[in-house]
């Protein structure tokens, strides 16, 4: 799935991130929250399948922006800093 990955992922340790006892929480978007989620999708075959857990982390990028509303047509615009000099040049 992950051809560029493939030689990290192949030397990934295999740990358990999921709780070992009954869990009251459930997993939206096919989640793994429980250890019973995880033995339920357990997958058995050549040594080379095996389920690892990932945390993928995200980092926010700001990006600058203006927003702009008229309440007489009840229209709300963001414009990037060049469509706003465009928009103020318009305007007048």
């Amino acid at each position: 799935m992950y051809p560029d990955l493939e030689e990290i992922i192949k030397s990934a340790t295999t740990t358990s991130v999921a709780p070992q006892t009954e869990s009251i929480r459930h997993g939206l978007e096919d989640q793994i929250v429980s250890k019973e989620d995880i033995n339920a999708q357990r997958i058995y075959g050549t040594p080379d399948e095996r389920q690892l857990e990932v945390i993928e982390r995200f980092s926010k990028i700001k990006v600058p922006h203006y927003r702009i509303y008229d309440p007489q047509l009840n229209d709300e615009k963001i414009l990037t800093p060049a469509e706003y000099e465009a928009y103020s040049q318009k305007i007048g």
